[in-house]
């Protein structure tokens, strides 16, 4: 039987869940199951099978338990990947989901009834891990002129193998040739950041 603490943060996650799927019009691929774990070396884990473990260290502080909620609640909508894709593209998908994170995380707490200003989030959003790949998915969103959700919510939504060719196509969409090639430039910059683990 789960101790309180592992009963609370389930009925959190579970309510986080519903609302995610609300503001992303899409179903979590996440099954139910949640551990607390000790682990000294993640914050927390969205596992292949739709299970989701966060530390206790990292829910025992609220700003740090939302953002990760939130982040590892977020894998579960990506369509399903093998670890051979998440390797082979990890940027793509922790780049997504982090930043996606930080654009819905405000609504989530309201929906929840939670009061947290985005200062709290302010120390650890500026020196997050994952930084890098933002800023290379958001060299590729600016020129596309793309709100940030609807960027980042299509490629959540885009299976992770293709997430590439899906942003390389709409950078063909772009009406000046000039316009064309320097986005092919920046694609190719892009890549080599978002292509592999940091």
């Amino acid at each position: 039987m789960a101790d309180l603490e592992t009963q609370e943060a389930l009925e959190t996650l579970t309510q986080v869940v519903g609302i995610l799927s609300e503001l992303i019009d899409r179903s979590s691929r996440w099954g139910g199951a949640l551990e607390l774990t000790e682990s000294l070396f993640t914050s927390g884990v969205a596992h292949m099978d739709g299970r989701i473990e966060i530390t206790r260290a990292v829910w025992r502080q609220p700003q740090y338990r939302w953002r990760t909620v939130i982040h590892e609640a977020l894998h579960l909508y990506s369509p399903p990947y093998t670890s051979h894709e998440y390797a082979a593209a990890h940027g793509w998908e922790e780049g997504v989901v982090e930043q996606m994170q930080r654009l819905l995380r405000q609504d989530v707490l309201r929906e929840i009834g939670v009061t947290m200003a985005e200062d709290a989030f302010a120390e650890r959003d500026a020196a997050h891990e994952y930084n890098h790949y933002i800023r290379a998915l958001e060299s590729l969103r600016q020129p596309l002129k793309m709100s940030s959700l609807d960027f980042f919510g299509r490629l959540l939504a885009t299976p992770l193998p293709n997430r590439l060719i899906t942003v390389r196509d709409a950078g063909d969409l772009l009406p000046e040739q000039e316009e064309r090639a320097a986005f092919r430039r920046l694609l190719l910059l892009a890549r080599g950041k978002l292509g592999r683990p940091n």
